[in-house]
């Protein structure tokens, strides 16, 4: 799955943001002076290639499934822009995104919330096809069949409901439902997060031969370090909605600068047990997306943090072809 370098270089991106931001309004209550902001995406930048699988990890409420959407356009930038291919859909009207919309698909985080249980799956499957006029109506149900055997399901199981399945089998139907539209791009949204371990390694394995076979794009979101070191060619760390580092997949654990990725990795469990000077622990709370700290948003919290952190922001740098990072101090 591992996109070639050179081939990356040599291609336009098929996703490119720039400044991409994103607020949402706070109800305002009567002892407010002014209007609040939760500030869920806050001027990212980056490209994500044709054939590259990126991912995006963070802890949860850091922005990650709010970039997703706003990529796919189920949500309204604040500011920004995002190029798919060389047109600014950013500001585009809902009538003029119809059009593209079967080039971006997402699979959902949790694969029973995400299909109608009034549908049988293969009235969910057959729905994509008829609004995107895929396939001629007598060919629908061949197509269906075809998709359901794409995902490793048997064709009969299209008269079901999802009730009847397992969270896996769901999540086979959710990808299916993806690929009914034939996209370019895919978002998956924590794809294995509400399924036992034991079924994982099978979605997992069934995303990388799809993306491979259908030459597919993604944009892999988690929380699972480990998880997008084997998946992703490339991954961005992100935290209270800002990208503070982008380096290769594989090199994440050996060559992550950042001290909030270090951090991420020292969290992860151990079987052997560890002497104390190599944990990285994050100290006090997560501070505010309504209110984030001024200058460099990790301060509060970074083990190596200067009284210059609090008023500089820092800006993504390169430290090389594939490697970025925002921080001062690295």
């Amino acid at each position: 799955m591992q996109a070639n370098l050179a081939d990356r270089a040599n291609n336009k991106p098929l996703i490119r943001v720039n400044a991409l931001t994103k607020y949402f309004s706070l109800k305002q209550t009567w002892w407010q002076q002014r209007r609040q902001w939760l500030q869920a995406v806050h001027k990212v930048t980056l490209t994500i290639h044709r054939g590259e699988v990126f991912g995006l990890v963070g802890e949860s409420g850091c922005g990650k499934s709010t970039f997703g959407f706003l990529l796919l356009r189920l949500l309204q930038p604040t500011s920004g822009e995002i190029f798919l291919g060389e047109n600014d859909i950013a500001s585009w009207s809902q009538s003029a995104l119809r059009p593209l919309r079967k080039r971006l698909q997402l699979i959902f985080q949790d694969p029973y919330a995400s299909l109608n249980g009034r549908m049988s799956v293969g009235s969910i499957l057959g729905e994509v096809l008829k609004i995107h006029n895929i396939t001629l109506p007598e060919q629908r149900q061949q197509r269906v069949a075809e998709l359901l055997e794409t995902v490793g399901l048997p064709a009969n199981v299209a008269s079901k409901y999802p009730h009847e399945f397992s969270g896996g089998q769901r999540q086979r139907i959710g990808i299916a439902r993806a690929l009914a539209a034939e996209p370019e791009f895919i978002v998956a949204d924590e794809p294995v997060s509400a399924l036992d371990v034991s079924i994982q390694a099978q979605i997992v394995n069934l995303l990388k031969d799809l993306q491979q076979r259908l030459q597919l794009t993604y944009l892999f979101i988690s929380h699972d370090l480990d998880l997008v070191e084997f998946v992703c060619d490339r991954v961005g760390i992100m935290y209270l909605g800002r990208l503070l580092e982008v380096l290769p997949a594989k090199e994440l654990h050996n060559r992550a600068q950042h001290p909030y990725s270090k951090a991420l990795i020292a969290a992860i469990p151990q079987l052997q047990a560890q002497q104390p000077a190599a944990k990285l622990l994050l100290e006090g709370d997560l501070p505010s997306a309504v209110a984030p700290p001024s200058g460099c948003v990790f301060h509060t919290r970074c083990p190596i943090a200067q009284p210059s952190c609090r008023q500089q922001v820092p800006k993504l740098r390169r430290l090389d072809s594939e490697h970025e990072v925002a921080c001062d101090l690295v």
